[in-house]
């Protein structure tokens, strides 16, 4: 992200989480660790905060010789990306802005996230001020009828996804990785299980 910030300065923002931004397979062939850490998250943010603006780390970290490169005059602007209260209370400790995912949830809690947000932020140096955004999921067509039918592939997708999650839950999963076919999912056992 310096690199990026140097090719364009000031236009270049880095938006931290605790999403995995995969299906949990993926997420954890890429990340082995990842499920133990959780609690490390805002140490994490704090460290790369300042490995950004070229500013030391806490006292006796083992990794304050690591600097990030090319030091130049700007750097990245850091945003906490969540989707819950966890991630908006993150962003308000460091004084950072806070975009919350609303299209995860269809906006299921992101009225609380924002406003829990701005109650508890702490003003920062780089932002006196609490800034707040919303990931929503847009879609554009030259149609009303194309933009359903890529909308549809969308909602399908989304069933498709819950009824796996589910039926692995269940001790149904068959191998499935996303994008994947799905070998251990016939038809009759999935309707063989209550799925409520």
């Amino acid at each position: 992200f310096r690199v990026l910030d140097a090719l364009a300065p000031g236009r270049i923002d880095l938006g931290l989480g605790r999403a995995p931004g995969s299906d949990g397979r993926t997420a954890f062939a890429l990340n082995p660790a990842a499920n133990e850490r959780p609690e490390h998250f805002p140490a994490d943010v704090r460290d790369l905060i300042a490995w950004v603006h070229g500013e030391p780390l806490v006292e006796r970290h083992p990794f304050a010789a690591v600097k990030a490169f090319p030091m130049t005059g700007t750097a990245p602007e850091v945003w906490i990306l969540g989707s819950s209260d966890y991630g908006a209370q993150v962003a308000a400790l460091f004084g950072l802005p806070y975009c919350y995912a609303w299209f995860f949830s269809d906006g299921a809690g992101g009225e609380r996230a924002i406003k829990l947000y701005k109650q508890q932020y702490r003003p920062s140096a780089r932002h006196p001020e609490p800034r707040s955004g919303l990931c929503v999921f847009a879609l554009a067509a030259d149609t009303m009828e194309e933009a359903q039918y890529h909308y549809t592939s969308r909602v399908l997708s989304r069933y498709v996804d819950a009824i796996m999650i589910r039926a692995a839950r269940l001790g149904l999963d068959g191998g499935y990785a996303s994008g994947d076919p799905a070998p251990g999912f016939g038809a009759s056992s999935l309707l063989a299980h209550s799925w409520q």
